[in-house]
């Protein structure tokens, strides 16, 4: 095993990657985020090209609190490839962040 796997990774949190999704995380609810968000990324507004990235690569769905049993549409939100690469880091600052902006697109607060 290389030292920065598993256990040895900086990012190592316990497993939880292990996790199965909720039976609620399907095709249609994603779709549902991301029609919601406009088919932008919530980072950086990269409008999703199903053109450019085809069919099987449009913009993913995040879990805002990172709990994947929690599918809740207020816990979801859309973002690029790249930018939902960038949320494994720092996730308390990630959590607020799309916790205001999900809160303000969905009830006009702040």
């Amino acid at each position: 095993k290389a030292p920065f796997q598993g256990k040895n990774h900086p990012n190592w949190l316990g497993g939880i990657s292990f996790i199965e999704y909720s039976e609620k995380w399907t095709y249609k609810l994603k779709r549902e985020i991301r029609k919601r968000d406009n088919y932008k990324c919530n980072i950086c507004s990269k409008k999703e090209n199903k053109r450019t990235f085809g069919a099987n690569h449009v913009h993913h769905v995040h879990h805002i609190d990172y709990n994947k049993q929690n599918c809740e549409l207020e816990n979801l939100i859309t973002l690029c490839p790249s930018c939902h690469t960038k949320t494994n880091y720092n996730r308390d600052k990630w959590k607020i962040f799309f916790t205001y902006k999900i809160e303000k697109k969905l009830y006009g607060c702040h």
